[in-house]
Order: structure tokens, then sequence, then C-alpha cells
């Protein structure tokens, strides 16, 4: 559901009801739970964030996800990557040692996952997505993601578009709606995953094309990539024939297509970020 808060909130996006309703509990230990992710100094990693006393071994091994951070500066990361040893230092992960240079030994030590970014003011969903909409589109927060509404002025039509971009739902995805109020048109096409591209005719609605003449409207939407990459594309094309040839987008007008939102987005530490202030309850 969409919701909207005060600008002072720590959680932009989720109104008080909304918190109440998550977090079950008094304001004095609501505002401790979301201080504590406030309080660490976190350097990039992955999906998250290591301390400024860890290293971030995101890349080695393919273990970025849950075993990003080792628990030393200049850690070397093992060949499990569930491990690493300190700096100038091998792994024996057989042994499950650290053998240093003069032949010292010492537990391997374990990494740990990266801590959830912090959501602030000056980091929300609309923050990220607003780089990516039309400007004459608006973003509103939301509990797990963000709404963008447009209103679309295209080859003469008014057309009212309506994107929810969830990538923080389970699974993530993205909903588009379109309004055409002149001729009564309506049509919302829901839950496009990751890894999907569709093309929807609309029904009754065509522009008309010089030259052309009438092009039906599709709503082209893809949704391709991971929290840390997202792809989105959401917005209007249309294809009619040429000399018997169908012919579709840029090649019918320049106006074509028509994008609302458009780009590769990273939404990794605003998921964790929700999602550990709700386990910490």
């Amino acid at each position: 559901s969409r919701a909207t808060t005060g600008s002072n909130s720590p959680f932009p996006g989720l109104c008080s009801s909304t918190l109440s309703a998550m977090f079950g509990r008094t304001a004095r230990t609501l505002s401790l739970v979301l201080a504590l992710p406030l309080s660490l100094a976190l350097k990039e990693c992955g999906r998250g964030g290591c301390l400024s006393s860890e290293t971030c071994v995101s890349n080695n091994h393919g273990g970025e996800r849950h075993f990003s951070c080792a628990p030393t500066l200049g850690a070397v990361s093992c060949s499990d990557w569930r491990f690493s040893c300190p700096e100038a230092s091998t792994c024996s992960v057989a042994e499950g040692l650290c053998r240093a240079q003069d032949g010292a030994l010492g537990p391997l030590l374990r990494n740990e996952r990266p801590r959830a970014w912090p959501i602030s003011q000056n980091d929300t969903f609309c923050s990220v997505v607003e780089k990516g909409i039309h400007e004459r589109c608006k973003c509103e927060n939301m509990d797990h993601g963000a709404v963008v509404k447009c209103l679309a002025h295209l080859l003469s039509d008014e057309i009212g578009f309506e994107i929810e971009v969830l990538p923080c739902a389970d699974p993530a995805h993205m909903d588009v709606e379109l309004v055409e109020e002149s001729q009564h048109i309506h049509i919302k096409v829901a839950g496009i995953e990751a890894g999907q591209e569709k093309n929807i005719p609309v029904p009754g609605l065509s522009f008309s094309i010089p030259g052309v003449g009438n092009a039906g409207v599709d709503i082209s939407v893809l949704v391709d990539g991971n929290l840390d990459e997202l792809q989105l594309e959401a917005g209007l094309n249309a294809c009619g024939e040429v000399s018997g040839q169908k012919v579709c987008g840029s090649d019918l007008t320049k106006f074509l297509p028509f994008w609302l939102l458009r780009g590769k987005f990273l939404f990794g530490h605003l998921c964790n970020a929700t999602q550990t202030a709700m386990v910490l309850v």
C-alpha cells in the first residue's frame, strides 16, 4: 500500500500506522531499533557495507552476499569463501588454520554478512529511481519501493501512466497501469519480474502518424538483472504498417519509444536496510 510520512521520519515511505503495525513496540523501543544501522560507519561492499576495521572480500570466490566482510584489515580470502586469514598469511582450510610468514599458526577467521545501508532522507527509493524518470513524472516512496506517476502528452494524446517499482517485494517486480480518459481506456499489467520483457497492445488506443496512418499503442516494459543492478524500462511504443511491412518505434517517428522510466538502478542497500529493521524487532 502507498504511504506518506513526515519529513523527519527515519523510514521515508512508511507511514506511522505502518511502522506501528510492523514493530508493535513503544516509541522508545522503535527509536533504539532504527538507530542501530545508522550508528555504523560503513564502507561499500557488495549489497551492503563493512565496518572500517574489516576488509571487503565481496568479489572473491563468489561469496559476496553472505560472507563479504573479513574481520581484520588487509585480510586474505581463502578458497572456501566463508573464511579468511590475517594479512600476509596463508590459508590451510583443510586444517582450519592460518599460517603466518614466520610459521606461527592461528585459527581461520570467519567472514560475516555485509551490514545493511541505512535509509535516510537523502537515500530513498525515489532518490534512486528519479535518475531515470521522465520530466512529466513524479515519484512517491512506498513500503517496498516506489510509485512513479506520469501524465504524458504524446502525439496530441494525454495519457496517465503509473509504474509501481517493488524491488524489495517477494518476488521483486514492477506493475504498470495506463489510463486514457477520453476513450475510457484502463489497462493494468502486474507482476513483471526480473528476466521478463513484454509489449502489451492497448485495445482501442492508437496514434495517427503522418505518412503512416494509425499505429496501435503498446505498453513496453522490461525488468532484468538483480538488486545490485536492476534494469527497468517502462513506457509507450507503437507499431504500424509501411508498404505492407510492420514497423515499430523509432522507425515510425522520432518520438517513439516514449520512455517514462528507463535505467539501471541499485536497490540492494535499501532492501537490506528495510529487511534488517524488520528482523531486529
